[in-house]
This record gives C-alpha cells, sequence and structure tokens, in this order.
C-alpha cells in the first residue's frame, strides 16, 4: 500500500463569482491565499489488480452559501447562455471544496487494462464516473473511455451542461 498526500498554498487567485442568482449578476472576486490538497492511498488489491483512494480539497471551489448561489445561478444559466459560465470556469466538476475519487483497474493481459472511477462531490452530492480501456504496446498506448455525470436538479452534475463524455487519447514512446 501507498500513502500520499501533496499541498499547495498560492497566494492571491481570482475567480468569477456570484452577486445574485436570479438576477444572473457577477462579480471578479480575488482569493487570497487558495489552498489545495491531496490525501489518497493505492492499495494492490493483487499483482493484476489496485485500488485508488483519495480526498481533495480546493480552496478556490465555493462552500455553504455561496456554493448554492453557484448551483441556482448554473441552473438559471442554462436560460440565459450569454450570462457569463461561473462553472466553466473550473472544468468539468470543479466548483466546490470537498470531493472524494476513487478507481478500480484490473490488468486483463499484459497488454490490457480495464478502469472504472468515480468522484463525488462531498457537498451536494453528486459524481462523475467513468469507464475505460488502455491497451500498451513497446512504442504506443492507446486508451478510450466513457465519462457521465448524475445528480438531482439542484446539485453541480444537475446544474453542468456537461452529461457525457467520449475520449480516446494516442500515446506515443520514443
Amino acid at each position: 500500500m501507498t500513502v500520499r498526500g501533496e499541498a499547495t498554498l498560492s497566494d492571491s487567485l481570482q475567480r468569477l463569482a456570484v452577486v445574485d442568482p436570479r438576477l444572473m449578476t457577477t462579480t471578479m472576486q480575488s482569493v487570497p491565499f487558495v489552498v489545495r490538497a491531496l490525501a489518497g492511498l493505492t492499495w494492490s488489491i493483487t499483482t493484476r489488480t489496485s485500488l485508488i483512494l483519495e480526498y481533495s480539497f480546493d480552496g478556490l471551489g465555493f462552500s455553504g452559501a455561496d456554493y448554492s448561489n453557484v448551483i441556482q445561478y448554473a441552473r438559471n444559466r442554462q436560460y440565459n447562455l450569454s450570462a457569463p459560465d461561473v462553472l466553466g470556469q473550473f472544468g468539468s466538476f470543479q466548483a466546490a471544496q470537498h470531493y472524494a475519487f476513487a478507481r478500480l483497474a484490473e490488468d486483463i493481459t499484459d497488454q490490457l487494462t480495464a478502469q472504472g472511477w468515480v468522484e463525488v462531490n462531498l457537498q451536494d452530492p453528486s459524481a462523475m464516473d467513468g469507464i475505460g480501456l488502455t491497451v500498451t504496446n513497446d512504442r504506443w498506448a492507446l486508451a478510450g473511455s466513457v465519462t457521465n455525470t448524475w445528480g438531482a436538479g439542484a446539485t453541480e452534475a444537475g446544474a453542468s451542461p456537461f452529461l457525457w463524455q467520449l475520449d480516446f487519447e494516442l500515446r506515443l514512446f520514443f
């Protein structure tokens, strides 16, 4: 088993914050001393199967009433796409401060690996999950995955326009 942790401290990062979700007003906000931290473990269950568990904290994300305003704003924005995208500034599924992640991977053969994963927003709760396959050779690797989000309307996943995603990645080794 491997246990790991990491933390960063950034000085004065900017984010778009919601002033009033009903009136669709926002403001640029400076967040002093942004802490980001991750604690996790990797457990090799067998020689071919591994499990990763992680908790992450992002001080640039929103919490409490600020988070509720962001979710309500995002829901209202579905009817006013000209309004700034507050959720989009973070990327997919990163607007909150507290998340948990789990991934189970299995080496089917020496060249084929399958994995399933889930990331849960601990403030709503809503989640993003996915499955993937990776084929690896000496000179290249090809990976494909399908990602899905789920949650009620008043959650990050429910308010996000991101519903599912299909990814392919080709890596070349020189």
